[in-house]
């Protein structure tokens, strides 16, 4: 089952061509993660869990959770201000992580223009490793590699991280928006660990909302800021080293803002409410989902959480 996370709520949707979203889940979604059967959800009102097949919600606490992980018996939280949580009870109880907040209280980082203060944007941790990554926008990068004993921060990747993605203890990416001081974005990668550091090739798209890695890395860029009007995307496939456009249905209005894998599959949701599902370098329309729209454009699918029940 595939769940598309949205400002307006969660759908649930099959893996195959469809004509009807259900809704499971009516309040606004920033991040949703898959939890062994079930999925994690981040939204304003803290971490919420479901199970049943979307048919059970369960509040888990916090407030203002904008990205959340889960890696083996620990979950990890954050959002706004820019502190980081973790449980390892399931939800029952959170501990506020220390070194984190201490970092965050001494950095200076640039005023977000949307809001007064940076938040943490994306979570991502390796299973059986002590390798944490966090993006904080607008801020920058930061990893810990002792479990968050301890943090540093990457200075040549811009500071409006969007989404941060370990490949493997040595290979990261990191996924940028445009909105730092200098307006740079784009996708950043490292294959030592952050001690050096590759911009990818995305020609103009450098507004990059998440990568994803299937065998290879996936990506999607817009040439504009988030309120598409109209957009002018691209999508990026990995082949021989180098990132390769991929054509898709809806392009180039329709621009890829979430991923997920299952099996061999790739799944992308977009702006405009489209499913994808990507295999063998060929990309299909499942169906679409309902999305808040405003003046300035519709706000997408923010997230895909997969499940095998």
């Amino acid at each position: 089952m595939l769940f598309a996370g949205t400002p307006d709520g969660v759908y649930r949707v099959p893996r195959q061509p469809f004509d009807r979203a259900e809704q499971v889940f009516n309040a606004p979604v920033r991040q949703l993660q898959s939890d062994g059967d079930g999925v994690l959800a981040a939204t304003d009102a803290g971490v919420v869990r479901m199970t049943d097949g979307g048919d059970s919600w369960t509040n888990l606490g916090l407030a203002d959770v904008h990205a959340v992980d889960c890696t083996g018996s620990a979950i990890y939280a954050g959002g706004r201000p820019a502190e980081l949580y973790r449980s390892d009870d399931g939800g029952e109880t959170w501990e506020r992580q220390e070194s984190f907040g201490s970092f965050a209280a001494d950095a200076d980082w640039p005023t977000n223009p949307h809001r007064d203060e940076a938040w943490v944007r994306t979570i991502a941790s390796l299973e059986g490793r002590e390798i944490l990554l966090v993006g904080v926008e607008v801020g920058g990068f930061l990893a810990s590699t002792d479990g968050g004993e301890s943090w540093k921060q990457f200075d040549a990747v811009p500071d409006d991280v969007h989404d941060v993605l370990p490949i493997s203890p040595e290979r990261w990416v990191v996924s940028c928006g445009v909105g730092g001081p200098d307006e740079r974005g784009g996708v950043f990668e490292t294959t030592d660990g952050g001690v050096t550091w590759t911009e990818r090739d995305l020609g103009p798209y450098e507004y990059v909302r998440e990568s994803c890695y299937r065998d290879r890395l996936y990506t999607a860029g817009n040439q504009t800021r988030p309120l598409w009007t109209p957009p002018e995307a691209a999508l990026f496939v990995e082949r021989d080293g180098e990132l390769d456009r991929a054509a898709y249905p809806g392009e180039p209005e329709s621009f890829v803002i979430s991923f997920a894998t299952s099996g061999a599959d790739v799944l992308a949701g977009t702006n405009d409410g489209a499913i994808l599902h990507g295999r063998g370098g060929e990309w299909e329309q499942l169906g679409t989902v309902p999305v808040a729209e405003d003046d300035q454009g519709a706000w997408g699918v923010r997230s895909l959480a997969v499940t095998e029940h």
